[in-house]
């Protein structure tokens, strides 16, 4: 899902989307009378308990299309078994177009705490 500008919709960049639910039919119960074919729920990536860990993404394309992505999972504290958990994704894209003087740029940053209480 590349970022796209439109008026039924906010720039998103797809680093930070763990995944995109489908709402198919009338969904007004969830999402208000508007939602008349359906629905697209998009839910961003959450802290983690099963591990730390990084994840990073690079890209460049014609145009000078570039992105340059990375996101981490921590634990939160000394001990077997840690109580708290935080996640950060950050997201660079940009690219010049093949018209002149129509660069863009986007950052997107994503944070997320996970507390057990």
């Amino acid at each position: 899902i590349p970022v796209q500008y439109s008026s039924a919709m906010r720039p998103l960049d797809d680093w930070i989307v763990d995944r995109v639910e489908l709402v198919g039919g009338p969904s007004s119960f969830l999402n208000g009378a508007g939602a008349v074919g359906g629905s697209l729920d998009y839910i961003s990536k959450l802290a983690d308990r099963y591990g730390d860990f990084m994840e990073g993404r690079v890209r460049y394309g014609s145009y000078d299309d570039s992105e340059v992505a990375f996101g981490f999972n921590q634990a939160l504290g000394i001990g077997p078994e840690p109580k708290h958990f935080v996640r950060l994704d950050v997201s660079r894209s940009g690219g010049n177009g093949y018209v002149d003087r129509n660069s863009r740029e986007s950052w997107n940053v994503a944070f997320s705490l996970l507390s057990d209480l």
